[in-house]
């Protein structure tokens, strides 16, 4: 769930402005105030992770979720700063209800493992169309990655916070000079040429991360270059790192008969099966001689191990299978005379003797080499490829008409409505008998009742959920769906009061209106965002003010909904929501559930103030402009009512005078 949202240089935003977000966050204000700002930039880096189109370290400005045309478009107007900046704070929730069940392919798709998940993710992306790139038409399309930062923010054993971050961000210096700094072999720069076009950065609790994996023995790693797998997401570290001194350890281990409790399969597969210099072998056999036994010999009871290798290419395979063949008094002799001889000072020269074997014939100790992120890095990249690719969901303002029948939903999720909920009935009707969580809406009394709101959750099908809800809002009494093969699915609708079957071109657009919504966020899994612009558009008073009870089930289920709203009904039915709640258990009231943030622009640039609601109800500074025209008009029809009777009374009044002079 997304708890914080930043920009810097976006559209009408142009001073850094960072908002919390609830879950549920409602945006309000004047048009052309900045409202739909925050919603575009959230899926803007949606489309642009979920993207398929392969363009390493790029934004896509134009998807198939919003359309923002160039990047000097989406560019403050007049701003002297050359990047934009849009910035997250992410709290992955494990579920605590299953909206899908497990069977379910779209549960399946969707789910991602929260066991190692850190507490809080917090990503940054500077992105700009100033790229080295001879083709500027391409950047204006395509803007490419100036920085992108994040971190893991999570508590350690002893409960204190620990933070793991990465940063990459353009060349500090040109590409040929930072060939020449890492000192590696051409194969090496060939292969990772691409990757080595950026800086990278690891704190100290991410590099101990990296250092930790077994593949590498004792050295110290140098992140160098990453390679992109969803634009500006990291998917693979190159490192540069002493490979002699790491293959040098790696041996001695060996040598010293650590290597043994190592599986055999992991060291030649893994290692490459390294060649043990012969020096090395040597300078062994001048300390130890024939105390080596490599094993029993039908014409020599012990045969020595160096009289077995001394003539032929010694390999950590060869070494570790000569001593285990060895029997076990034999080894357990060797082990004893090797730790109580190998002084420290036989063992820097040894270390000396290999290493300098190892580095003959080559140009440079140092290598490059693919590496996974650290652990934590790579589980919340992980779940932020899979939240803003999966689990942010749009319907925007205008629905799609009424129709006789329904496409079929061609996308790959078939739990998708369409930006416009084209695909409702069919994705209704394919889902129709599917089990989910949900708040009924007898949880929802009426404001003349007094009664606050109930926390009671049921699983029903999504048919019985729907129909609950429609008839709450008073829009539908029943609805049935049916496919009709390659023509589509036929969906008709019950008013109240008719007791008829109609399809929606004959019942007005509130079904039309109302229907995607409730489809699309009771199939929302827990821990999704459901964005929404305008979700009252064409719909009376009454639907508008109880489609925010509805709203606020999805909150309290853990289903986030960021709304952009002129609905003061819809604002006004959360504040008496919030008002009637009264309870003595230790949760969190519905105040602290919902965030409302009133935009205005002020010389040109959005500013954003939040609108609090407290505990009673009632908003504690009424910003100017915030629904109070409904407010004003009704004081002006009550003072024009005023002075239109005084004026009759006082006509009434002359015209008695008048005859009573006559």
């Amino acid at each position: 769930m997304l708890t914080k949202w930043k920009l810097f240089n976006f559209k009408s935003v142009q001073k850094e402005t960072e908002l919390a977000l609830a879950p549920l966050t409602i945006f309000a204000g004047p048009n052309s105030s900045g409202k739909s700002t925050w919603i575009q930039s959230i899926l803007l880096i949606s489309q642009t992770i979920a993207s398929k189109v392969q363009s390493p370290a790029a934004v896509v400005l134009n998807g198939y979720l919003t359309k923002l045309g160039q990047f000097d478009d989406l560019k403050s107007y007049g701003s002297e700063a050359n990047q934009v900046l849009i910035g997250w704070e992410c709290e992955p929730r494990k579920p605590q209800f299953s909206s899908l069940s497990e069977e379910s392919e779209i549960g399946l798709a969707r789910t991602v493992s929260l066991g190692d998940m850190p507490e809080r993710i917090l990503g940054e992306i500077y992105f700009d169309a100033n790229s080295s790139n001879s083709d500027k038409d391409l950047t204006q399309l395509q803007p490419r990655l100036f920085q992108y930062t994040m971190s893991c923010q999570d508590k350690d054993e002893e409960d204190i916070n620990s933070i793991s971050s990465l940063s990459v961000g353009l060349l500090s210096k040109p590409l040929v000079q930072k060939i020449q700094d890492l000192n590696v072999s051409p194969a090496d720069i060939e292969a990772a040429r691409s990757a080595l076009e950026c800086d990278i950065h690891l704190n100290d609790n991410a590099l101990r991360d990296l250092r930790e994996f077994r593949d590498f023995f004792d050295v110290d790693v140098e992140p160098v270059g990453c390679t992109f797998s969803h634009h500006f997401l990291p998917s693979n570290l190159i490192v540069r790192y002493d490979k002699v001194t790491e293959e040098a350890s790696f041996i001695l281990s060996i040598l010293l008969e650590e290597g043994i409790r190592v599986p055999s399969s992991y060291i030649w597969r893994r290692r490459n099966n390294p060649t043990i210099p012969l020096r090395v072998i040597k300078l062994l056999q001048d300390w130890f001689g024939d105390t080596l036994l490599l094993s029993n010999h039908p014409d020599n009871d012990q045969a020595s191990l160096f009289s077995e290798l001394e003539s032929r290419v010694v390999t950590v395979k060869d070494w570790i299978d000569g001593l285990r063949s060895l029997p076990s008094h034999h080894r357990n002799e060797f082990r004893q005379r090797l730790r109580k001889e190998l002084s420290q000072e036989k063992l820097d020269e040894l270390n000396q003797v290999l290493y300098e074997s190892l580095l003959e014939n080559r140009q440079s100790p140092y290598a490059l080499k693919s590496q996974q992120l650290p652990r934590k890095i790579r589980t919340a990249g992980n779940y932020l490829d899979s939240f803003f690719s999966s689990s942010v969901q749009y319907l925007g303002p205008l629905r799609d008409e009424p129709k006789p029948l329904y496409p079929l939903a061609p996308t790959v999720d078939p739990s998708d409505i369409g930006l416009r909920g084209e695909y409702t009935a069919a994705v209704f009707d394919r889902y129709k008998e599917q089990r989910i969580t949900y708040i009924p809406t007898t949880c929802f009394p009426e404001p003349k009742g007094g009664q606050p709101l109930k926390e009671e959750y049921q699983t029903r099908t999504l048919k019985t959920a729907v129909l609950d809800w429609l008839r709450y809002l008073e829009v539908a009494e029943d609805l049935r769906t049916k496919d009709m093969g390659k023509l589509g699915h036929e969906l008709k609708v019950t008013l109240p009061g008719l007791g008829k079957e109609q399809d929606l071109m004959h019942v007005g657009v509130g079904v039309s209106q109302v229907l995607p919504i409730l489809v699309m966020c009771l199939l929302a899994d827990e821990d999704n965002t459901l964005i929404f612009e305008q979700p009252e558009l064409h719909l009376h008073p009454l639907v508008q003010t109880r489609l925010a009870d509805f709203f606020l089930s999805m909150a309290l289920l853990g289903k986030q909904c960021i709304i952009e709203t002129h609905s003061e009904y819809l604002i006004n039915r959360l504040r008496f929501r919030v008002a009637s709640d009264i309870t003595s258990e230790p949760r969190d009231i519905l105040a602290e559930q919902i965030k409302i943030y009133f935009a205005e622009k002020f010389e040109g640039s959005s500013r954003y103030r939040e609108v609090t609601v407290n505990k009673y109800g009632a908003i504690v500074d009424w910003p100017q402009g915030f629904f109070d025209q409904s407010q004003r008009e009704a004081e002006e029809i009550l003072r024009a009512s005023m002075a239109k009777r005084k004026q009759e009374r006082q006509k009434r009044q002359a015209q008695l005078e008048e005859e009573a002079d006559v």
